[in-house]
């Protein structure tokens, strides 16, 4: 199965260089055009909402921020899908199965490399073995076949709606029924594998050890399926929407809720000089943009009016 691991190999370089040159690229862009919207999750002792900038001379006072409570608000977000929740409850109970079940199925993965590791240095994970061998055995079970499970209904709810919503259908690409369908064949194949193959996901481990080992290991034909979609998938993952994972945190923290104000912020009065300084890259004649024009320009030209 060198083939098969071979593909494993890429397939986990590919996402984990084109996953970080995104964030790279997102910590690196140009300043944003603020948002200003409140409440701000990192706003203290602003219980009903507001801002800052409500209280007299605001920009003389110091600021009370928390990074924990911006932490906070994300991980609401991103674990419940709060903002779905709100706006529309009957997609949300479609969504939050597919992504709840990923979420499980990530919890999975690390356990089955935990187990692997601990086969590798000599232990057992299995149903029979010592007490916390066999609790992560039975724990990786669990969160395998409840994240595909959750996948799988979160997958085929995800594209009736698309199907037979109008709403949805009209602003629906190929390329989101091909994911979906994609990550369909991938949690029904682990499925298929888990219930009529290994009940336990030893061939998983053991595929697992292999990959860290440099050994060649003999699989069933539904789990070389299974290991090849999925290989295939995280090839696949980063050159997609999919990876508005990445921009959670800088679409929050550094857009939503960045209100520093830039008198007193040395940092944006630098990122602002060199946005000034940017060409206009765009036809604009309502500001006389065009060939060697640069925003500086524009701002002086508006100015002086």
């Amino acid at each position: 199965m060198w083939a098969l691991q071979g593909l494993t190999y890429l397939a986990v370089l590919v996402f984990v260089f084109f996953v970080a040159r995104r964030a790279a690229r997102y910590a690196s862009a140009p300043m944003h055009l603020r948002w200003e919207l409140y409440p701000v999750a990192h706003e203290v002792d602003k219980e009903y909402g507001g801002s800052f900038m409500e209280e007299m001379d605001w920009w003389t006072k110091p600021r009370r921020t928390s990074f924990f409570n911006t932490i906070k608000a994300m991980a609401i977000e991103i674990l419940f899908v709060k903002t779905l929740w709100e706006n529309s409850r009957k997609l949300w109970y479609v969504s939050y199965p597919f992504h709840g079940g990923l979420y499980v199925v990530i919890a999975y993965l690390a356990l089955l490399v935990l187990g692997s590791l601990v086969n590798l240095f000599g232990g057992q994970v299995a149903a029979n073995a010592d007490w916390w061998q066999a609790a992560l055995y039975w724990l990786t079970v669990l969160a395998g076949v409840v994240g595909m499970v959750a996948v799988s209904v979160g997958c085929l709810g995800l594209l009736a709606m698309r199907t037979f919503s109008d709403g949805l259908r009209r602003y629906s690409t190929p390329a989101d029924y091909f994911n979906l369908v994609f990550i369909l064949a991938v949690a029904v194949t682990g499925l298929y594998g888990w219930a009529v193959v290994d009940p336990g996901f030893s061939q998983q481990r053991a595929f697992v050890v292999g990959l860290l080992s440099l050994k060649a290991v003999a699989l069933s034909p539904i789990f070389v399926a299974n290991a090849t979609l999925f290989a295939l998938f995280l090839t696949y993952l980063p050159f997609t929407h999919m990876t508005h994972f990445v921009g959670k945190f800088f679409n929050y923290h550094n857009v939503r809720w960045d209100d520093t104000p830039n008198a007193s912020s040395q940092a944006n009065q630098r990122a602002l000089g060199e946005a000034l300084n940017k060409p206009i890259s765009w036809p604009a004649p309502h500001i006389g943009g065009g060939a060697g024009q640069k925003w500086v320009d524009a701002v002086t030209r508006e100015v002086n009016k």
